[in-house]
């Protein structure tokens, strides 16, 4: 029977907790992420308008997103790598329409 140093004991029941921590900031990130369905939203390319003025811009970019990829998108409010860019008064819109995969 081989007795185990309580030192070494120590350092495998650290490293076990730390990769348990780690697995579990990983999990818990992703559910962050994905929603209550556990899965990752379904994105479509990106869409770029340009309008008098940053709200006018965002209803003309739900407009062609509801045009282009449905009600499903253009409803949801996600949207990934937005910019909007305003340079006296003209506002351009670029971003990807997400919408959560049910």
């Amino acid at each position: 029977m081989m007795v185990m140093d309580k030192g070494l004991l120590k350092q495998n029941l650290l490293g076990g907790f730390i990769i348990l921590l780690v697995l579990g900031v990983g999990v818990g990130g992703y559910r962050l992420v994905a929603g209550p369905s556990w899965k990752l939203p379904e994105c479509r390319p990106a869409i770029s308008v340009a309008a008098m003025g940053e709200h006018e811009a965002e209803a003309t970019w739900n407009a062609k997103v509801k045009a282009a990829y449905g009600e499903r998108f253009a409803d949801s409010g996600m949207k990934v790598m937005s910019t909007t860019v305003c340079i006296n008064g003209q506002c351009t819109l670029s971003a990807r329409p997400c919408a959560q995969i049910r």
